[in-house]
């Protein structure tokens, strides 16, 4: 496994706004800016905040989608197995 932390900005610079994306593999997981003055280690942090909330915001839509299948009448339930 590959964790991936890429530049994507237009223009490279080491001042100011940069994008960035974080990747597992070819899996994208979340993108974010970095101040490029900041250095490293703050980057490493905000990658590292900005991919727990990608994962909040996952498991709450699948929290969602558990929750609409438990409501769902037995007939209907039945009906989606086939």
């Amino acid at each position: 496994m590959s964790v991936i932390i890429q530049n994507i900005s237009k223009k490279y610079s080491r001042k100011g706004t940069q994008d960035y994306v974080v990747r597992i593999n070819d899996l994208e997981i979340c993108r974010l800016k970095h101040d490029a003055e900041n250095g490293l280690a703050v980057l490493l942090f905000n990658a590292g905040c900005e991919v727990e909330k990608a994962e909040i915001k996952r498991l709450g839509g699948l929290a969602k989608y558990i929750k609409k299948l438990e409501n769902m009448s037995k007939t209907t339930k039945k009906g989606n197995k086939k």
